[in-house]
């Protein structure tokens, strides 16, 4: 098999073609601004790379070989296409850009998973491993132009949101507390822990949302601020410290001395992520727009406009 290391460069393509043009090789190094020598050694080197003449040269004239009758109808296609497609590089349509925010596992909740493993997603780029903040800042610098964020963390009315799903939460808590043996909890049941919470300025619509259930309890709720590393958290509650709420997906693996449980069914339609689809509000690229539709078709989930 012919290696991919012995392929002729565009270099010595060019001195064959300009010595098969003009059949002179003087006349072909003038075209070429270069000496006759290291043109001689170019077509050498090619036959030799080649393992075939090309030329046929005497005192008096230069003639093809058959093999490089056929090279030379290759080598000026293959240079002609190859002048035409290199511009297009520069002057294609990029691919959108989708952002997804670190705080979910996209790939943990079927509906997306799904959706990311098929053959349209190709034609979106991913960027993951920022928060929703992050990527709302990034869509509103042109760095992304769509983004998967978890509630509207930025109000801001040069963002449009199109909601998606809602991602449920789930209570981490140690393994040896007494409510670790029911199937589904409220936080009330974990009165005597702290609830690892995080500040308002980090997500205030998720905030204001969990606050106003959490006023509708019949127990108070003690907060302890959480860290901003999730594994770090998970080592406090392992240790009988707290409690936290994280989202479903994001809820697996096993830790000694940490277990996870679902909330009540009472709590879980209230507690919970809306996952959103945010693109800038002034969006009006065909493309963009174009791969935001590909993707709530996708997922094939119950919309809601916002």
């Amino acid at each position: 098999m012919f290696a991919f290391s012995s392929l002729p460069g565009v270099r010595a393509l060019r001195c064959f073609l300009a010595v098969a043009h003009y059949r002179n090789y003087r006349q072909a190094a003038d075209e070429l601004g270069i000496s006759q020598p290291p043109l001689t050694r170019q077509i050498q080197n090619l036959e030799a790379q080649l393992g075939t003449r090309l030329f046929i040269r005497d005192t008096h004239r230069v003639t093809l070989t058959h093999s490089g009758e056929r090279l030379e109808q290759f080598a000026s296609r293959w240079l002609q296409e190859m002048e035409h497609f290199i511009p297009s590089l520069t002057s294609a349509t990029p691919l959108p850009v989708l952002g997804m925010t670190s705080n979910l596992d996209f790939r943990a909740i079927p509906p997306f998973a799904q959706a990311l493993a098929r053959p349209e997603m190709r034609e979106i780029v991913l960027s993951e491993g920022l928060s929703s903040r992050q990527l709302l800042n990034g869509l509103l610098r042109r760095d992304l132009d769509l983004a998967l964020v978890g509630e509207r963390v930025l109000a801001d009315p040069r963002l449009y949101y199109q909601a998606l799903w809602h991602e449920p939460l789930m209570l981490a808590l140690p393994e040896h507390h007494p409510a670790a043996a029911q199937p589904t909890l409220s936080p009330t049941q974990l009165a005597d822990l702290p609830l690892y919470w995080f500040a308002r300025r980090e997500n205030p619509a998720f905030y204001d949302k969990c606050e106003a259930v959490f006023a509708t309890l019949d127990i108070p709720l003690t907060r302890q601020p959480e860290a901003q590393d999730t594994l770090r958290v998970l080592a406090q509650v392992a240790r009988g410290e707290g409690y936290a709420l994280l989202p479903a997906s994001v809820c697996s693996g096993s830790r000694p001395g940490l277990c996870y449980r679902p909330l009540t069914a009472a709590l879980a339609g209230k507690l919970n992520i809306t996952v959103f689809l945010a693109r800038r509000q002034e969006e009006q690229r065909t493309e963009i727009l174009a791969a935001a539709s590909a993707i709530i078709k996708l997922f094939d989930l119950p919309l809601t406009t916002d």
